[in-house]
Order: C-alpha cells, then structure tokens, then sequence
C-alpha cells in the first residue's frame, strides 16, 4: 500500500501570521509532504517533508525506511531540520541518522543493536544493543545503551534497562543505572 499526503494551511485573517515562517506577513503557512510505502512485509518507508512555500527550499525533513524478513531487519532513519526551525540558537541546524538490526536467532530469542550520529557535528550520540526472549508466557529483556550526548544540564551516561512481562498480567521494568 501506498499513501500520499500534501497540505497547506491559510489564515483568512489579516492579523494572524505563521509565527515561524521565513516571510513577513505570511498567510500561507509552509508547504508538507508525508509518503507512507509499504509494498510487503520485508520493507517499509516513511518520508515527511516541509518546504518553504515561496521557494519549496526543504526546511524539514524525516525519512524512515525498515528493510529485511524478522530473521535481519535494518532500520535507518534520517532527520533533518533547518536552523531557521530551532527555537533556541544553541540547536542550530541539525541533521541526525539513526540505524538499528535486529535479528531473530530463533522462536524465542532476539538480539539487536543501535546507532545515533550527529552529521553535522560528525558525533557519535548514542549506542547499545538489546537481547529478548519471549514465549507463550512472558517476555525479558535486557537493553544497554551509552549516551554520549552533553550540554549544560544532560551528561554522558550508561543505561541499563530489564524488562519482565507476564504476558497474561502486566508489565515490570526498572533501569539499573
């Protein structure tokens, strides 16, 4: 299946502008996308677009695509988002790539890792990897991750985290650090 979406809102009122677009007096808020594919059950894609609506110059944009059977699936995940968006000056423009695999060794076990990176400052934000079992009663897990990301108030740290479900009760889970 396959989806598209494009829209575009207007303010009729004259007092009323777009408080973030790049034209003064603006009515015509910026142009968006969103493309949904899905042709079967080893690929989905997922991009969200948002274009100036004077010269369609990108400002926005999220693409998101998983490819692969449950034995190996790779997700990527690219972000993008002009400065002229960033409420604060300390973000600036950012462009961000997430990957993940996953992989089922068998019926019951799932082991997998991630990977977050800051293209624009070529850093490393995150990374860690997960392992699930799961059967007809309960599910446990177990994911570490390392956080690299730092500013004034968020330092780098380590989280663990383990998951029990009872699948015919309720979930428990607490970080460790």
């Amino acid at each position: 299946a396959t989806t598209l979406f494009v829209g575009q809102s207007f303010h009729f009122n004259d007092k009323q502008e777009f408080p973030d677009s790049l034209h003064a007096g603006s009515h015509v808020s910026d142009l968006i996308a969103a493309l949904q594919v899905n042709p079967g059950s080893w690929w989905d894609g997922f991009a969200r677009l948002r274009m100036d609506s004077q010269t369609l110059r990108v400002r926005q944009a999220d693409l998101l695509t998983t490819l692969g059977p449950q034995q190996f699936r790779v997700t990527v995940n690219y972000s993008f988002i002009d400065d002229a968006l960033s409420l604060l000056d300390t973000f600036g423009a950012r462009q961000e790539i997430n990957v993940g695999v996953t992989s089922r060794i068998d019926e019951h076990w799932t082991v997998g890792a991630i990977y977050s990176g800051d293209l624009e400052a070529g850093k490393t934000r995150l990374y860690g990897a997960n392992v699930k079992y799961e059967d007809e009663c309960f599910v446990f897990g177990v994911q570490a991750e390392r956080r690299l990301y730092h500013d004034q108030v968020v330092s780098p740290d380590t989280r663990v985290l383990f998951q029990i479900v009872f699948k015919q009760l309720t979930s428990v889970q607490s970080r460790v650090f």
